[in-house]
């Protein structure tokens, strides 16, 4: 759409192609996850007894609000004592820690930890729900978030904002989880009143929205559909050739 209004000439909407990030529905998925590990990674954050466990996946700063999120979550933490916000990131722990006070957000309620890529589907089981606010900005259309479709995989509703990519399609199509308009006090109450809903549906349900539209399969097959349309057809190679032998006729007379 966002191309097709800049209005350049001879440019169809069937010679776009928009492919989303994509998410390796073997790597993260439920069922490869033993309970040994999943036991030993909630007492390792000391996740007994918590609830709900709001979980954000990637980098802080720049284009990802942290104080946005930290915002929601202490409105969730108002309504549920025992809420945790889980942060798997590799940015400090004091990049989010030095918030804290600003927010009025006890230090027992936050986890912070780094992943390794086989680490990160347990630690974002361990979780109810996902978050991922990002600044909307022109740029940001063309974004897609690869963590949304590594929090559906395993089966979490994930509270995301407009203006970011495919969001607005995301949720219109498959309701992923509460979508906020911005981060005004009203958006994020909205989204905070729909929690309890989407955490009632099963997880199976946002597992196939990722097998459906993230599933790594699909992009390559979008990928190549892509190469292979501009591949010159058989008619076209053989005038291709054709000419090719009738210049070096010519050369050579």
């Amino acid at each position: 759409e966002e191309l097709l209004g800049w209005n350049i000439p001879d440019l169809p909407a069937d010679r776009i192609r928009v492919i989303p990030c994509c998410c390796d529905l073997s790597h993260f998925d439920p069922a490869n996850l033993s309970d040994d590990l999943m036991a030993r990674l909630c007492e390792e954050l000391d996740l007994q007894g918590a609830q709900p466990i709001l979980v954000y996946l990637g980098s802080l700063g720049t284009w990802y609000c942290l104080d946005p999120m930290l915002d929601f979550f202490k409105r969730l933490l108002k309504r549920h004592p025992r809420a945790i916000f889980l942060v798997l990131t590799h940015e400090p722990s004091a990049t989010i820690e030095d918030r804290l006070a600003n927010w009025g957000i006890p230090p027992e309620a936050i986890r912070v930890r780094a992943a390794s890529r086989d680490e990160v589907p347990a630690l974002l089981s361990l979780a109810n729900i996902g978050i991922s606010f990002i600044k909307p900005a022109r740029s940001k259309k063309a974004s897609s978030p690869t963590k949304l479709g590594e929090m559906l995989a395993l089966g979490l509703p994930v509270i995301s904002n407009a203006g970011v990519g495919d969001s607005e399609f995301l949720n219109a199509t498959y309701d992923i989880g509460p979508l906020t308009k911005d981060f005004s006090d009203d958006s994020l109450e909205h989204a905070l009143q729909q929690i309890p809903g989407y955490l009632a549906r099963s997880p199976a349900d946002f597992r196939e929205v990722a097998r459906d539209y993230f599933a790594l399969s699909k992009g390559v097959a979008s990928y190549l559909a892509v190469y292979e349309s501009l591949r010159p057809s058989s008619t076209q190679e053989g005038e291709g050739r054709n000419s090719s032998e009738h210049a070096a006729k010519e050369s050579s007379i």
